[in-house]
């Protein structure tokens, strides 16, 4: 039992040091006192700075008529941003194929907002290849 545990920790260890060597190898920050989450029906929180939540509670646009889509792209502005994150982010989850379209729509104009240059980037990605489950951030074709 005690190899085992040994065994174990070395391994958390050897992966510790791979981490850290990925951080530093790619100069990556790490933020230690993270944004709030603004709750998504895909119980997955978005991670949204404090100068771009203001109006989170505003009106809410039906995301799947036409006019509601366009109501959110058009009001995706600093200080109206999270309505279409929230519903790009939706969409993107439940809608499937049907809704891809104005999902990428949505997220590309709240990233662009958010000035999230990479996850513009992997958005694309994901976009012309839906078949993909990940983007490892690390790899330089990818990314």
């Amino acid at each position: 039992m005690r190899l085992l545990a040994r065994t174990a920790k070395s391994i958390i260890n050897r992966f510790l040091e791979r981490i850290q060597d990925c951080i530093g190898k790619n100069s990556i920050e790490i933020v230690e006192n993270r944004v709030e989450n603004v709750s998504s029906d895909t119980g997955l929180g978005l991670c949204v700075p404090e100068k771009f939540r203001r109006n989170e509670l505003s009106k809410v646009y039906s995301k799947r008529s036409n006019e509601g889509y366009k109501a959110l792209l058009d009001k995706c502005t600093d200080d109206n941003v999270v309505p279409a994150l929230k519903a790009g982010r939706s969409l993107w989850y439940w809608g499937g194929e049907k809704y891809s379209e104005r999902a990428y729509n949505l997220l590309k104009k709240a990233y662009t907002v958010l000035q999230h240059e990479t996850l513009l980037h992997i958005l694309e990605i994901h976009y012309n290849n839906r078949e993909i489950k990940w983007v490892d951030m690390t790899d330089s074709k990818e990314v």
